[in-house]
């Protein structure tokens, strides 16, 4: 979230996950120093990122049939922002697929997951 905010990556997501008292938490400038610490988060994203918007692109015409499985995919933000796209499958451990479940029933509106 801190990351979007400073505009380093495009990530409306991340913040909206956060609970509601905290969002506002991501634009302060304490975050400015930190920033070039988290250069290989912004490198990484923006890597994969490209990767799979050139991927989606050259694969318009099967866009129903398209998967994405993300290995480790931890509590990154990506299935999310390109929800739509293509079918994504997250592999990760039991606990943060379930983490995951429960921020994807939040982002939904329903406050756990499906």
């Amino acid at each position: 979230a801190a990351l979007d905010a400073a505009g380093e990556i495009e990530d409306e997501v991340a913040a909206s996950l956060l609970p509601a008292a905290t969002r506002g938490v991501a634009r302060w400038p304490i975050w400015r120093p930190v920033l070039p610490f988290l250069e290989f988060v912004t490198a990484r994203t923006r890597f994969i990122d490209g990767a799979l918007d050139d991927w989606l692109r050259a694969t318009e015409a099967s866009r129903g049939d398209r998967a994405v499985v993300l290995v480790g995919a931890g509590y990154d933000t990506r299935s999310m922002r390109y929800a739509g796209e293509a079918q994504f499958v997250e592999v990760d451990l039991p606990s943060v697929v379930e983490g995951k479940r429960r921020l994807w029933g939040r982002r939904r509106g329903g406050g756990g997951g499906d």
